[in-house]
Protein backbone atom coordinates (compact mmCIF):
# COMPACT_ATOMS: atom_id res chain seq x y z
CA UNK A 1 0.00 0.00 0.00
CA UNK A 2 1.22 3.75 -1.08
CA UNK A 3 1.92 6.86 0.91
CA UNK A 4 1.35 10.31 -0.04
CA UNK A 5 2.13 13.40 1.34
CA UNK A 6 0.20 16.43 0.22
CA UNK A 7 0.97 19.89 1.26
CA UNK A 8 -0.48 23.03 2.16
CA UNK A 9 -3.54 22.55 1.88
CA UNK A 10 -6.08 25.70 2.82
CA UNK A 11 -6.42 25.89 6.58
CA UNK A 12 -10.18 26.31 5.31
CA UNK A 13 -10.36 23.21 3.72
CA UNK A 14 -8.26 21.03 6.49
CA UNK A 15 -11.13 22.62 9.19
CA UNK A 16 -13.82 20.97 6.83
CA UNK A 17 -12.41 17.92 6.45
CA UNK A 18 -11.63 17.83 10.21
CA UNK A 19 -15.52 18.45 10.62
CA UNK A 20 -16.33 15.43 8.27
CA UNK A 21 -14.05 13.22 10.11
CA UNK A 22 -15.28 13.98 13.73
CA UNK A 23 -19.11 13.97 11.88
CA UNK A 24 -18.29 10.47 10.49
CA UNK A 25 -16.33 8.85 13.72
CA UNK A 26 -13.37 8.51 11.99
CA UNK A 27 -9.70 9.74 12.17
CA UNK A 28 -8.79 12.76 9.94
CA UNK A 29 -6.57 9.85 7.91
CA UNK A 30 -9.91 7.90 7.24
CA UNK A 31 -11.76 10.24 6.28
CA UNK A 32 -9.32 11.34 3.30
CA UNK A 33 -8.54 7.55 2.14
CA UNK A 34 -12.63 7.60 2.46
CA UNK A 35 -13.17 10.47 0.04
CA UNK A 36 -10.26 9.28 -2.34
CA UNK A 37 -11.71 5.57 -2.84
CA UNK A 38 -15.04 7.33 -3.41
CA UNK A 39 -13.39 9.61 -6.12
CA UNK A 40 -11.56 6.86 -7.63
CA UNK A 41 -15.13 4.93 -8.55
CA UNK A 42 -16.81 4.61 -11.49
CA UNK A 43 -19.30 8.38 -12.15
CA UNK A 44 -23.11 6.85 -12.59
CA UNK A 45 -22.07 8.23 -16.28
CA UNK A 46 -19.13 5.86 -16.73
CA UNK A 47 -21.71 2.75 -15.24
CA UNK A 48 -24.22 3.90 -17.85
CA UNK A 49 -22.08 3.82 -20.78
CA UNK A 50 -20.20 0.08 -19.99
CA UNK A 51 -24.08 -0.81 -19.42
CA UNK A 52 -24.48 0.63 -22.96
CA UNK A 53 -21.20 -1.07 -24.23
CA UNK A 54 -22.28 -4.34 -23.12
CA UNK A 55 -25.82 -4.60 -24.31
CA UNK A 56 -24.71 -3.83 -27.47
CA UNK A 57 -21.97 -6.82 -27.05
CA UNK A 58 -24.53 -9.07 -26.27
CA UNK A 59 -26.78 -8.21 -29.03
CA UNK A 60 -24.55 -8.61 -31.42
CA UNK A 61 -23.60 -12.52 -29.68
CA UNK A 62 -27.51 -12.98 -29.53
CA UNK A 63 -27.12 -13.58 -26.06
CA UNK A 64 -30.89 -13.61 -24.37
CA UNK A 65 -31.49 -13.93 -20.64
CA UNK A 66 -34.43 -14.90 -19.06
CA UNK A 67 -37.25 -12.78 -17.67
CA UNK A 68 -36.38 -12.24 -13.88
CA UNK A 69 -39.60 -10.80 -13.36
CA UNK A 70 -42.03 -14.12 -14.55
CA UNK A 71 -38.99 -16.39 -12.72
CA UNK A 72 -39.74 -14.70 -9.28
CA UNK A 73 -43.55 -14.36 -9.68
CA UNK A 74 -43.50 -18.08 -10.22
CA UNK A 75 -40.79 -19.04 -7.12
CA UNK A 76 -42.79 -16.87 -5.17
CA UNK A 77 -46.23 -18.92 -6.62
CA UNK A 78 -44.31 -21.88 -5.19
Amino acid sequence: MGNFLIRNIPDDVLEKLKKRAQKNKRSLQKEILDILIKSSEDTPQEVIERIIRNSKKWEKQKRQFSDSVRLLREDRER
